[in-house]
């Protein structure tokens, strides 16, 4: 007997796949929101906010050069964790 294998996905992918379609439908970052906040954590969230999101490039805005020193050092493990996000550009809030 042959066992078909799957991939299981879990609810926190699908969730995620969900939220970067309603921004690719919609253009509104409102749903990236929760998602950017379970991602990064509190101290960052508290200090950044998805903006935009062009294709792969998920622009952030930071509330300060260190914060975006800080999500660029982190940049890799965080786009890791955002299905169908491969680069973050940052931006200093003005």
């Amino acid at each position: 007997m042959t066992v078909a294998s799957h991939r299981f996905a879990s609810i926190r992918e699908l969730l995620n796949r969900a939220a970067i379609d309603v921004v690719n439908t919609t253009g509104s970052t409102a749903a990236l929101t929760p998602v950017w906040n379970e991602v990064v954590g509190p101290a960052i969230a508290n200090n950044s906010r998805p903006k935009a999101l062009y294709g792969v490039v998920l622009v952030v805005e930071v509330d300060s050069a260190q914060w975006a020193d800080a999500l660029q050092k982190a940049e890799a493990q965080i786009v890791s964790r955002l299905n169908g996000v491969k680069q973050l550009r940052l931006e200093v809030r003005k």
